[in-house]
């Protein structure tokens, strides 16, 4: 998702610019394919589904893997775009806790752009995304936790658990932090 996300920005490319993506992936990767959910299972163990949500709203969450949207066309149309396809050289460097992928767009008017070999790293957070990236942006984590937390938790209590995640390791104890996340939840 990452370097796909990363080739269109660093290239100015839009969602509408897309003939295809062809992502060179390692054989696991591949196995998970490019279809049409018929599942929530299927979509979550997919390639294609999330990458073509994600590339289409700019977010994966509940609501693109949930089966109210295996219909939404804009997304199998994109879907359709996606091809996966196995590649030595990003096998050889595949190991446990290590996935490695190349990602190839073409563009409506037949320009072709390549991503460097982007090999995502399990457990490790990071703002780099060089050559061995990290698995997930501290910043892309927040917002995230700050988009599925908003109507539970107001915007200070969001702030709050934040910061508080960030002085963990200076923490005394977790008595802020667990008051931060159920002191004003609306459902409790």
């Amino acid at each position: 998702l990452m370097a796909c996300a990363d080739l269109m920005r660093a290239n100015n490319i839009s969602v509408g610019d897309i003939a295809h993506i062809k992502i060179r992936g390692f054989h696991e990767m591949v196995r998970l394919g490019i279809c049409r959910p018929r599942t929530e299972e299927e979509a979550q163990f997919s390639v294609g589904w999330p990458l073509a949500a994600y590339l289409l709203e700019g977010e994966l969450g509940p609501d693109q893997m949930l089966a109210h949207r295996f219909d939404d066309t804009a997304i199998l149309e994109l879907l359709d775009k996606i091809e996966l396809v196995e590649d030595p050289e990003v096998e050889a460097v595949k190991e446990f806790g290590r996935w490695p992928c190349i990602v190839e767009i073409t563009t409506g008017d037949n320009h072709w752009f390549v991503s460097d070999l982007i090999v995502l790293e399990s457990g490790r957070i990071g703002d780099d995304l060089g050559p061995f990236a990290d698995l997930w942006r501290y910043t892309d984590i927040q917002a995230k936790f700050a988009r599925f937390t908003h109507g539970i938790l107001s915007p200070d209590q969001i702030d709050g658990v934040i910061d508080a995640v960030d002085h963990l390791d200076t923490a005394a104890d977790v008595t802020e932090l667990i008051r931060l996340c159920i002191g004003g939840l609306k459902y409790l």
